[in-house]
């Protein structure tokens, strides 16, 4: 009497599990590395944003992950990904505009370590002075 109602149950619930273990064998880990830069300086080598924050811009993505940029604007971001689509990048620092991008690995790699350098633009405060 009461087998015909467990059977569905049962089926449904080892789908669902078979679909959760998929989905999680198909992500990877990506390390995500670069470098922050702003403008030239005067013998014309770009300059590098310490204390820079980079996140990947994704609700799926934990909260807290995020790197922060050392003394020579070098950042490394590790993150699981499942290569279907693009990667949504922020950055953002103290005197500069903030930064959002995408970028979009090439679908043809399976390589797990990715470099994407962000430029980021001065914030210029439009000061009235006294004279």
């Amino acid at each position: 009497m009461g087998l015909h109602k467990f059977l569905p149950k049962m089926f449904y619930s080892s789908v669902f599990f078979v679909c959760l273990l998929l989905v999680n064998l198909s992500a990877q880990d990506i390390l995500l590395s670069g470098h922050v830069f702003t403008g030239l300086s005067s013998n014309g080598v770009l300059m590098p944003v310490e204390g820079a924050q980079v996140g990947i811009a994704l609700d799926s993505i934990p909260e807290g992950t995020i790197a922060f940029s050392d003394e020579e604007g070098y950042y490394e971001l590790p993150f699981e990904w499942t290569w279907n689509g693009p990667i949504p990048i922020s950055c953002q620092a103290d005197g500069y505009e903030f930064y959002y991008s995408v970028f979009i690995p090439n679908s043809d790699t399976t390589i797990p370590e990715l470099e994407y350098d962000i430029y980021l633009t001065p914030m210029y405060n439009d000061v009235m002075t006294v004279l």
